[in-house]
């Protein structure tokens, strides 16, 4: 394993625009200041267009789906739930999956690197995740000079990416198709990974069907002609989960 402490040595991760092109990393760490900073914002957000302008890190991108799953209001004589008053809870799974997610991924990185360093981590009332964040927000540098920093980067922007379509879905009409399902490669450990996403199906304003499905956490995309193979891999999915 290289040691970059004292070194200067090129970035590790890649690079969207001019991928060929070698970008030095900040001295001691593995990635260019580009990715340090990226980093920052995909733990504690920043004033994008992702996010419509609003500063939204993850512990906020948490709060904010929490608030979708109970938001839409019933119609004339329908019961109200948990004695509230002319109110439902309408029960989103995919809404539900994302918070699980965020939960997840920062409980877990945050456990993986305290022990790492020896340190334990502290309690923040009843919103623990808020204080997990701050921890690793505090620690960006170390983590930036570790030798999973790569695969610490895929999760914290599949998990974000997830949550931001949520929260701030694009203009149109989007529902939910199915589970995703996508079969990768086997991971490290030997065995395959299967995507836990959702795939959305997303109709133009202007159009009355959608142009391709897509799934909210892999990215992977399944235009029209391949739809019919789609539906046959879901309904055995489905025959499979059930007879498990």
């Amino acid at each position: 394993m290289t040691d970059y402490r004292g070194e200067r040595g090129p970035c590790v991760l890649p690079h969207a625009h001019e991928p060929d092109r070698v970008r030095p990393a900040i001295t001691g760490l593995r990635v260019c200041a580009g990715h340090r900073q990226e980093l920052e914002r995909l733990l504690v957000g920043g004033r994008d267009e992702d996010t419509g302008g609003r500063d939204l890190g993850l512990a906020e991108l948490h709060r904010e789906l929490a608030g979708m799953v109970g938001s839409a209001a019933s119609g004339a004589g329908e019961p109200s739930v948990s004695g509230t008053p002319g109110r439902r809870m309408e029960y989103r799974p995919e809404v539900s999956d994302a918070m699980s997610h965020i939960v997840w991924k920062v409980h877990r990185w945050g456990g993986r690197i305290a022990r790492e360093r020896g340190e334990r981590l502290g309690e923040d009332g009843n919103w623990r995740i808020a204080a997990t964040v701050r921890y690793l927000e505090s620690r960006i540098d170390w983590c930036c000079g570790q030798p999973w920093i790569g695969e610490y980067f895929d999760e914290l922007r599949a998990v974000r990416h997830r949550a931001i379509r949520l929260v701030f879905p694009a203009g149109g009409t989007k529902f939910v198709v199915a589970r995703c399902g996508q079969v990768f490669a086997p991971d490290h450990e030997g065995g395959a990974r299967c995507c836990i996403g959702w795939l959305w199906a997303r109709v133009p304003g202007s159009e009355q069907l959608p142009k391709k499905v897509v799934c909210d956490t892999c990215d992977t995309e399944h235009p029209p002609h391949n739809w019919m193979r789609l539906a046959e891999r879901i309904l055995r999915q489905r025959a499979a989960a059930r007879s498990a």
